[in-house]
């Protein structure tokens, strides 16, 4: 298995991911501990991929027209280089505030929630991988109970007004 390959395995099978049909968009949710172990591991693969496919020693020929033996740790740091650490030590996004703040705390600015917004996070929430094989990605029953749990939570909010 490749690198890139690992990668989307892992986002596929520890991520939860959402799709929605209108804007045909494709959002993956995953903790940023996972990430970094994904980031960590993928990049160690292809590092070892790099190192087997050179194998344990090789000739090069030099500029100057000699030839130098150089294994497969050699090859790879002088060829990739050592960037610092192969340990990705944090997660870099960036972040609108607003629409953050409005996600952690709908109430802040936000004093009324549409329908139309509800049924957009229900898409989200329904969409699922079907492991069955089947072309099944929504999951009805559970778009239903978003769907009315949002709303009864919309009215305790205004009740709270």
């Amino acid at each position: 298995m490749t690198s890139i390959e690992y990668v989307f395995e892992q986002l596929e099978e520890q991520g939860l991911v959402f799709l929605t049909t209108k804007t045909n968009e494709l959002s993956i949710s995953i903790s940023a501990s996972d990430y970094l172990d994904i980031k960590r591991l993928a990049k160690q693969k292809e590092k070892q991929q790099i190192l087997d496919a050179h194998g344990d020693e090789q000739s090069h020929l030099q500029d100057d027209g000699s030839w130098r033996t150089v294994t497969s740790e050699q090859y790879y740091n002088e060829t990739y280089g050592s960037k610092g650490s192969d340990e990705p030590s944090e997660v870099k996004f960036w972040v609108d505030s607003e629409k953050y703040e409005q996600l952690i705390n709908p109430t802040s600015s936000q004093t009324e929630i549409s329908d139309e917004e509800i049924e957009k996070w229900a898409e989200k929430y329904g969409f699922r991988v079907p492991y069955d094989g089947s072309n099944n990605f929504y999951d009805n029953e559970a778009i239903k109970h978003y769907i009315n749990g949002a709303k009864m939570y919309r009215e305790q909010l205004k009740k709270k007004q």
